[in-house]
């Protein structure tokens, strides 16, 4: 998915590409002094990312970040205007917070039509503690790497 996020209002916006928007959003900010927020967010690939920062190239800062303009720029809106975007719910508001994780585990295994005893039973872990993580509790990075490897094979 293609995603631009914003370091602030009327700031900075970073264009890129991921298959983890949750996890890219947290590297992110973890790495930004200050609070991002995700103004667009739809389908595509890294070709079309490329596209995107060829358009806004008038635009650049510097590496993937662009000046707050890009946004309205006519030269962008040509080549996304047509993209399916992905809809983050009402109560994401534009920003992270806790609530996209817990989207995150529940759709993911809501997408393999997995039940919570199902994702528990291949992860070792309880049913309690999927409930948790979709309730937003912190999960574990072997867990983490653990999701991203069932999620990541394909189906038969």
């Amino acid at each position: 998915m293609i995603y631009f996020i914003q370091a602030g209002e009327n700031k900075p916006i970073k264009i890129g590409w991921t298959e983890n928007i949750a996890g890219r959003y947290d590297h992110l900010q973890t790495a930004h002094y200050e609070e991002l927020k995700i103004r667009k967010l739809f389908e595509g690939d890294k070709e079309l990312e490329s596209k995107i920062h060829y358009a806004a190239r008038k635009h650049r800062i510097r590496n993937e970040w662009y000046r707050a303009e890009v946004l309205g720029s006519n030269e962008v809106y040509k080549i996304i205007k047509n993209e399916k975007k992905i809809r983050l719910p009402d109560y994401f508001r534009g920003r992270y917070d806790r609530k996209l994780k817990q989207i995150f585990v529940r759709e993911l295994r809501e997408t393999k039509k997995w039940t919570q005893e199902k994702l528990a039973s291949e992860l070792n872990v309880s049913v309690q503690t999927i409930i948790q993580w979709e309730n937003g509790k912190q999960i574990h990075i072997k867990h983490k790497q653990k999701l991203k490897q069932i999620f990541k094979k394909k189906e038969k």
